[in-house]
């Protein structure tokens, strides 16, 4: 359509009367816009180090960044604000990250718990300096606000500036017992056994080196540490070391069990004991606390063989294959049948209800390439897996480490011990954590599902309530394992209330609560349905422990 040249100037005129009004209010408009209220982005973020032993809760927090270096493996961290506690795992050095609410919060570490921390936070360039001696933090997010804040975890105490000296020829030991610094050659009975002790404190940990053939030494690099805990001893089996050698003859691991009895016998060490092994000491230590649960107060399991597997290796690894002799044979330095002392371990009665650590390795045990790896390998962690939740131990996977992870990653193993002795200490007051499967009929994992958690009132229904989670709170991933705070041991009733799209809600679950873990799976009792309406959800609040 054709305009005229006098319309047209007629319309530019319109136009022009038209943006007067408009420019006039760009400023009001603009001024409208700034004195809203800026909208709300409230998020809180913190990343744990690890500082080295002997860091004093005063350090100048200035010095931290650059004292504290090493990056917190497998943190769980805990954030409460508005009413809600929501939870992470991280480690390596990445942060972990929270939406949050205006108004009063509280960060802490929950694993490890009540570690002694020094945290410094940033609010929008704000620096504050908290000392967080029982493994927490509370304050005040400001509205629109962004909180980051560095962990900086302490030692319990600090440890020795360097191991006790050993003598190199020290006669056999006459004394009732055992205290302070301590090295010598232990007599058991016609010979001598080297014992070394250092550090002060209660419950001793007792350490059995691996092998057959591991010497006490391969813990020098972590005993100074350990001792700035507790009471630490390490000992060198019969034939090893400053030790005498054992009688003449083939021996089995029921040897070095009665071998470290006796010492025990000649030796009060105050045990019950906290004891750790790695790899083949974890084996003689899985005999030892099934025959003499009374002198166990807790036990760290550092990539020992798990039950099961010995019979599992035999039926993939054929016994003339070149490698079967030097991993299940005699000829080795302690003269130990291997493969009968291993059949033993699996024999053996299970450990008594303490707190218990089992330590698997993330990278290769060190098969012969001629041997099924993947397939062993994955035996392996299945069955360190399996024999965790059967007792209700804390599974630890040293990313990072073969079979040797004293030598490999030394302060996942001193984390591992500093838990078991402070569970030991005071058992009343420490708290399992829940893990929840979700599973359908078949045993599938069914992600999605939301769980309460509630006393049992003594007739396994509920009491009073205690807590909510939902599948991928803690690791952010929706995989069908639902996982909740810290509880003490005891009796409860599991509430689902959400559960995975498909399916009905189960029925209420009674849980025993003990040891560092207890798992509990939720099965479907029949195939999927149309999707279940959610039921009412009682309010989430954060309960009194």
């Amino acid at each position: 359509m054709l305009i005229s040249t006098g319309k047209r100037q007629t319309l530019r005129g319109i136009g022009r009367l038209l943006l007067v009004p408009l420019v006039l209010c760009l400023p009001l408009v603009a001024s409208w816009f700034e004195s809203r209220p800026a909208v709300a982005a409230n998020a809180v973020s913190v990343v744990a180090w690890t500082c080295p032993p002997g860091t004093a809760p005063t350090t100048d927090g200035a010095a931290l960044p650059t004292t504290c270096t090493a990056p917190a493996e497998g943190v769980q961290y805990s954030l409460t604000a508005g009413n809600v506690t929501r939870r992470r795992v991280t480690g390596s050095g990445q942060p972990a990250s929270w939406p949050a609410v205006a108004g009063p919060f509280q960060l802490s570490i929950e694993t490890p718990p009540g570690e002694p921390a020094i945290v410094i936070c940033d609010q929008n360039g704000a620096i504050t300096r908290y000392d967080a001696p029982a493994g927490f933090v509370s304050g005040e997010l400001a509205t629109g606000a962004n909180l980051t804040c560095q962990w900086y975890r302490l030692a319990a105490a600090v440890p020795p500036t360097q191991a006790p000296p050993i003598a190199t020829e020290a006669p056999p030991a006459t004394v009732a017992g055992a205290t302070g610094d301590f090295a010598s050659r232990v007599d058991i009975g016609g010979r001598s056994l080297f014992l070394s002790c250092t550090g002060v404190g209660a419950p001793t940990v007792l350490l059995e080196a691996g092998g057959p053939g591991g010497f006490s030494d391969r813990w020098s690099p972590i005993v100074p540490q350990l001792a700035g805990i507790t009471r630490v001893c390490t000992y060198d089996r019969a034939g090893l070391g400053q030790s005498d050698a054992a009688p003449a003859g083939i021996r089995t691991i029921q040897d070095s069990v009665n071998d470290l009895r006796a010492l025990l016998n000649t030796i009060p060490l105050g045990c019950p004991c906290v004891f750790a092994g790695e790899s083949w000491g974890g084996s003689i230590l899985r005999v030892f606390a099934g025959l003499y649960a009374s002198d166990v107060a807790g036990l760290v399991l550092i990539d020992a063989v798990p039950p099961g597997f010995t019979e599992q290796f035999g039926t993939l690894v054929p016994a003339k294959d070149s490698g079967f002799a030097a991993l299940m044979g005699t000829d080795n330095v302690e003269r130990m049948d291997q493969l009968n002392s291993l059949r033993k371990a699996d024999e053996a009665a299970a450990p008594p209800p303490v707190p218990i650590v089992v330590m698997t390795h993330g990278l290769f045990l060190g098969f012969p390439l001629t041997f099924p790896v993947d397939q062993l390998e994955q035996l392996w962690r299945t069955g360190q897996e399996a024999f965790a939740r059967a007792i209700h131990a804390r599974l630890i996977v040293a990313t990072t480490s073969g079979n040797s992870v004293v030598r490999d990653q030394p302060e996942l193993v001193v984390d591992a011990v500093r838990v078991v002795v402070a569970a030991a200490r005071d058992p009343a007051a420490f708290q399992t954590s829940l893990h929840v499967h979700r599973l359908d009929a078949a045993g599938q994992s069914l992600p999605g599902a939301c769980f309460q958690i509630w006393t049992d009132d003594g007739s396994g229904k509920r009491g009073e309530y205690r807590d909510g989670a939902c599948d991928g709170d803690v690791d952010g991933v929706a995989d069908g394992t639902v996982q909740f705070r810290p509880f003490p041991a005891g009796g409860y009733v599991l509430q689902e209330y959400k559960p995975p799209d498909g399916v009905p809600a189960a029925p209420d679950v009674p849980v025993a609560i003990s040891g560092l873990v207890t798992h509990v799976d939720v099965k479907s009792a029949g195939p999927a349905t149309a999707p279940a309406t959610t039921p009412t959800v009682t309010p989430t609040v954060t309960p009194t422990p």
